[in-house]
């Protein structure tokens, strides 16, 4: 927008902005500051070999989880938007039901499945007769191949999602030329349709290999050395929070390579998605014979591993073990995770709308807008990094205030900060704060400056603007955002885990701890309700992205 036309900026709105942007970032940026610190306490403590698995075991982890997102999400997607094959229809929502699952949960769930003393592996040796595990070969789950297999399982709808919305969004023109010059499928897309669809390919590669990155459950739960477990064998196993902070720090390396692999995708596809005006029906591709049953086994093979088989097996847990999952603590629980995700979830928009109102009808200086830009990072830091960098400046802060109560009042005020539930909340915020400024700034771009402009004409502050022209039209993407935070925080393990007051469990932790005694029946209700909460935005995205060829088809 040209700066001619900035609103006059309301100065207690603006001063919470500044404020809000500046806490946000603090965290972040302190873990950055840390990169340069002459701290050697990370060296005292590990030696150069120990650092050296933690990151060859997560770049391996990157690498193997990045192959097979890639494989069955931009695969999937092709298939069901550009082929005929049986339950084609069925497939374009039910593809994404895997991200309701965290991958802790279906690392335990396939952990207790498949198990020498599981179901699988008692059938077996009682069918064959075998009378021990020497008896016959069954992989190992827990190493470093399950966690790439049980992450990838969950987070290819990342790639399914972006990749699919790119494909409908093909020109029409484009693919008809490649059909007529008599290109076969195959052809068409590695020479058409993965060309175009690249940003959002890499865009959605990108969040999977964050979510990725973020995981703690599954890495500890199979003993998989990565950066984030060091990160928590420090901070809680030996309570060394220096060391820990400097892994935080080497941890940072990768990502600043995923977050400007995401901002680099997002920027692409903005380019790419101002020629889907002239869209019309996609000519699709009629498979025949053997070839729609090979299809419609591969788009099957994902949703049955990734959704079904764990969904029906906590079933059946949740069912034989529901008196012992069914207790105070579980209902405490649940109560805890209601409570703080409802209210974290209103507290995270209100300041996503400040946010991103604040960039577009505000002059900001360029301090400002640093600061808003390395607020919205959050999402791209593991929840173990960023628990790493808001305990940093709030232990600075009260040991800070301590010494001056001290000295002036001869009061003690201790840690009034850390350990508390509004630690966890403001964890929350600098984690998730990105999903509803994405979301919002999205809404926001459709409104014509024009509106801003004839706003300031007639006299309206940038308040009145938002209350009676901008907030009716963004009312849709503030509600979807509010809903996906709560979800997103409702599945959160690691700034949980790092950051809970004392005795304070959500389902999360209750799962997780369950989990790591090998108490996977008393676990398993507590993983199926986060289940069925994290459903509601497969629900909503599955809406969005059906409407999405649909409104330009009508257009």
């Amino acid at each position: 927008m040209n700066k001619d036309f900035y609103l006059e900026p309301n100065k207690y709105f603006i001063s919470i902005t500044v404020l809000a942007s500046f806490l946000v970032a603090l965290p972040i940026m302190s873990i950055f500051l840390n990169l340069f610190s002459s701290d050697q306490s990370l060296l005292n403590f590990f030696n150069f070999s120990t650092i050296k698995i933690y990151l060859k075991t997560t770049f391996l982890l990157l690498v193997g989880v990045g192959f097979f997102v890639l494989l069955l999400g931009v695969s999937t997607a092709w298939f069901v938007t550009m082929t005929n094959f049986p339950f084609v229809k069925f497939f374009e929502w039910s593809l994404l039901l895997p991200l309701a699952f965290p991958s802790y949960i279906v690392a335990f769930t396939y952990t207790d499945l498949l198990d020498y003393s599981g179901p699988i592996q008692t059938f077996l040796r009682s069918y064959f007769e075998w009378s021990s595990y020497n008896d016959y070969y069954f992989p190992n789950l827990r190493s470093l191949e399950g966690a790439i297999i049980m992450m990838s399982l969950v987070l290819y709808p990342y790639v399914y999602l972006l990749a699919r919305t790119a494909f409908l969004e093909q020109s029409v023109n484009t693919l008809e030329i490649s059909k007529n010059l008599g290109k076969n499928p195959i052809k068409s897309f590695f020479e058409v349709s993965l060309p175009f669809a690249r940003p959002a390919i890499v865009l959605g590669l990108s969040l999977a290999l964050m979510e990725s990155l973020n995981d703690f459950g599954t890495v500890e739960f199979f003993a998989v050395p990565t950066l984030t477990q060091g990160i928590y064998d420090l901070w809680i196993g030996s309570g060394d929070y220096a060391s820990g902070t400097r892994l935080a720090s080497i941890m940072f390396i990768f990502v600043f390579i995923l977050y400007f692999m995401e901002r680099s995708g997002r920027a692409k596809i903005e380019i790419y998605q101002t020629v889907s005006t002239r869209l019309s029906k996609l000519p699709k591709y009629t498979l025949e014979g053997w070839k729609k049953y090979i299809v419609f086994i591969l788009c099957l093979i994902p949703l049955v591993f990734g959704f079904l088989i764990p969904f029906i097996f906590l079933l059946y847990l949740s069912f034989i073990y529901f008196d012992n999952g069914f207790t105070s603590n579980f209902i405490n629980a649940l109560v805890n995770t209601f409570y703080l995700s409802f209210f974290s979830a209103i507290i995270i928009c209100i300041v996503g709308v400040m946010v991103v109102y604040s960039r577009r009808v505000i002059s900001l200086n360029k301090i400002v807008r640093f600061l808003i830009n390395i607020s919205s990072m959050g999402y791209a830091i593991p929840g173990a990094v960023l628990a790493v960098g808001i305990i940093i400046p709030i232990n600075l802060f009260e040991n800070s205030f301590d010494n001056l109560m001290q000295n002036v009042f001869d009061l003690n005020t201790g840690l009034f900060i850390s350990g508390t539930i509004f630690i966890l909340i403001f964890g929350y915020l600098v984690r998730f704060l990105i999903i509803p400024s994405g979301q919002i700034e999205s809404s926001l771009k459709k409104i014509p400056p024009t509106v801003d402009m004839f706003s300031r004409s007639v006299g309206y502050s940038s308040l009145n603007v938002m209350k009676k022209f901008h907030f009716p039209l963004i009312k849709g993407a503030l509600i979807t955002s509010f809903l996906l935070v709560f979800v997103d925080c409702v599945k959160e393990l690691p700034i949980t885990l790092l950051l809970r007051p004392f005795n304070f469990e959500t389902l999360s932790t209750n799962v997780y701890l369950f989990a790591s005694d090998e108490m996977y029946g008393h676990a398993s209700l507590g993983a199926l309700t986060i289940v069925l909460i994290g459903i509601i935005p497969v629900i909503i995205m599955t809406k969005l992205i059906s409407q999405s060829r649909s409104k330009y088809e009508h257009s």
